[in-house]
């Protein structure tokens, strides 16, 4: 008869041991899901933040633009050329130099941005695939480990051997 408590007692526990893990891979699972979703939002934010220096950048590359180009014209002034011809040139020269300047400052920070909203994505989609597979994981756990509950009952009742 103590045959059969020892096997009752090995079900109980191997149920509660069961019991555990599967609560240990939801838990898990979770935890997967949270630390996808704080990365998705800091790449999110990151990407605003880089959006918003770009604009200042920007902006103050406007400024200097206006500046050199104030600075050309003062100094063709003074020195007494007429805005025609090549110092025209010059001027159209730089203002397109400078303008192509900030178009860059725009255009890499749009891209950088879009890095950024992808990678939140995908951190979102990896962090809800290895939720799922702690979940799928977790019940394989709970039948495996029925399973083996299950024979250690039996086998406590003598009806397999």
């Amino acid at each position: 008869m103590s045959m059969f408590y020892i096997g009752i007692t090995s079900t109980v526990v191997s149920l509660i041991g069961t019991g555990i893990s599967v609560y240990g891979q939801h838990q898990a699972a979770d935890a997967a899901e949270d630390a996808a979703a704080r990365s998705a939002t800091e790449q999110r934010l990151q990407a605003r933040k880089e959006q918003e220096v770009a604009a200042e950048n920007a902006r103050r590359a406007e400024q200097e633009k206006t500046r050199a180009i104030a600075a050309q014209l003062a100094a063709n002034a003074r020195n007494g050329l007429a805005m025609e011809g090549t110092p025209l040139a010059v001027l159209g020269d730089t203002a397109t130099t400078l303008e192509m300047e900030i178009l860059d400052i725009g255009h890499a920070a749009a891209i950088r941005s879009r890095q950024l909203r992808a990678g939140a994505s995908t951190a979102e989609i990896e962090g809800k695939a290895t939720a799922s597979a702690y979940r799928i994981g977790s019940a394989a756990t709970a039948m495996d480990g029925t399973s083996q509950a299950i024979t250690g009952y039996a086998k406590a009742r003598g009806y397999i051997s």
